[in-house]
């Protein structure tokens, strides 16, 4: 979705689609209107108006022409297209999912529906929580013409302090997961370890939140980071022996604005010390346009610990600003968990040392990705890469590279994802960020 234009900023597009979503409170027969940019399959035009392929109902076309001529094998700069044809049926099935991605946005009222999706910037313009600048605090998109070393949280980053619980949310106080937890103003602490079934309405009744509340769109960063963990079988620690575990983070940003969010796992990790390494090219430009003084100049950048009756667990988070990705050849540390979240592990080149260095050395390695047809990629990619690893690897990982070449991999679909989709322009298959996640290599037995 988007009003963006030549002197766009992201402030007016949230105050228009307020107004939109006002005009069909008013009017439940309004039909709202805000200019959609679709692109062509086939030919990459861009139009306002989109046909789908019939089969499938999720390819987007400009015309009827683009899809017979997309239907078959075809030429296309550069080569050959394989066509839609052997594709269609699969995309088919993963359609099928939208039903499920709108039932976890249904369960809060405040879910902002838009034709058969509900929209995640509706949703968050109807509580004017869409814009830029610290008035929406841990809430703020980048402007549209920031530079890629301003786009991530470079801001927030260039602050001497974090913003206030209240400052941050923006919400009700009532309505806030309070980390500073002050009973006297009815700023309760979950009355137990967590114990919650893996539902955001679970989670809800287990952290005292009201369904009014629409934090899980930002809890859902550490809420998933949570039960990936689970998923690997990495778990918290115990009254009788408390544990460290070092994650690294890779290719972070976005998360960079609103930091003290993954406070959280502090809370979801009792009798647990968390150093979460935050990896990324933002994380690099934030730290190398930083003044002294600021956050991004700390040693720790952000850090929590839970009450005691609480398990008494802890987070450090630091900044890796030596690189822009995560180089296992130039840092040594290891983790006990590399983690990427809306990854796209075979769509960028520097996740390819990551892939390869956590399955010859055996470190669990997880992702989350908008969409399931970017895992069938995943699944397609990964098997290539550590083929052609093994050929020249040593003889004592060779093993371990062929293992992981043959391995079938393990997708999730997350409960704890965004409760709400991106709304559509390339195709119309269901996508959330941290819809989906995937074992890339499982923890050893």
């Amino acid at each position: 979705m988007s009003t963006h234009g030549p002197r766009c900023g992201c402030a007016e597009e949230g105050e228009y689609l307020y107004e939109e979503w006002l005009h069909t409170q008013k009017d439940p027969n309004y039909k709202a209107m805000w200019p959609i940019v679709y692109t062509c399959f086939h030919c990459g035009n861009r139009m306002y108006k989109p046909l789908r392929c019939s089969a499938c109902k999720a390819i987007i076309y400009c015309s009827a022409n683009c899809s017979k001529m997309n239907w078959k094998r075809h030429m296309k700069p550069g080569g050959f297209g394989e066509g839609h044809k052997g594709k269609c049926g699969a995309i088919k099935e993963q359609m099928s999912h939208l039903d499920a991605f709108n039932e976890i946005a249904a369960q809060f009222p405040w879910s902002v529906k838009h034709g058969g999706y509900y929209d995640l910037d509706l949703t968050l313009a109807s509580r004017k929580l869409h814009g830029v600048g610290p008035a929406f605090g841990w809430w703020t998109v980048p402007p549209c013409d920031a530079r890629e070393s301003q786009a991530f949280g470079n801001s927030y980053l260039q602050r001497s302090f974090h913003l206030t619980e209240l400052e941050g949310w923006k919400l009700p106080e009532n309505e806030i997961p309070w980390l500073n937890f002050d009973e006297s103003k009815g700023r309760m602490p979950p009355q137990s370890l967590p114990n919650f079934a893996d539902s955001w309405a679970s989670y809800y009744e287990w952290r005292k939140l009201p369904i009014s509340s629409p934090a899980a769109h930002l809890l859902h960063w550490p809420l998933t980071i949570y039960r990936m963990l689970r998923v690997l079988g990495i778990d918290a620690g115990s009254v009788q022996s408390r544990k460290s575990l070092t994650i690294f983070l890779v290719g972070v940003e976005k998360e960079l604005g609103f930091l003290p969010v993954f406070g959280e796992l502090a809370l979801l990790l009792p009798y647990c010390d968390v150093h979460l390494v935050l990896f990324g090219t933002a994380v690099l430009n934030a730290v190398k346009s930083a003044k002294a003084g600021s956050l991004a100049r700390k040693e720790t950048v952000y850090s929590y610990s839970a009450p005691e009756t609480l398990g008494g667990g802890t987070i450090k988070m630091t900044l890796h600003s030596k690189i822009p990705f995560y180089d296992p050849q130039t840092y040594s540390e290891r983790p006990d968990v590399i983690v990427g979240q809306n990854a796209g592990v075979t769509t960028y080149p520097e996740w390819m040392p990551v892939l390869v260095h956590s399955v010859k050395k055996g470190i669990p390695f997880i992702i989350t990705d908008y969409v399931s047809a970017s895992l069938d990629e995943c699944d397609h990619g990964i098997r290539a890469i550590l083929w052609n690893e093994s050929r020249n690897a040593a003889s004592s990982e060779d093993g371990r590279l062929m293992q992981g070449a043959n391995q079938v991999r393990k997708r999730i679909l997350n409960e704890f994802m965004s409760p709400a989709l991106r709304y559509p322009n390339t195709n119309f298959l269901p996508h959330a960020s941290n819809a989906w996640i995937y074992v890339v290599n499982p923890k050893d037995n």
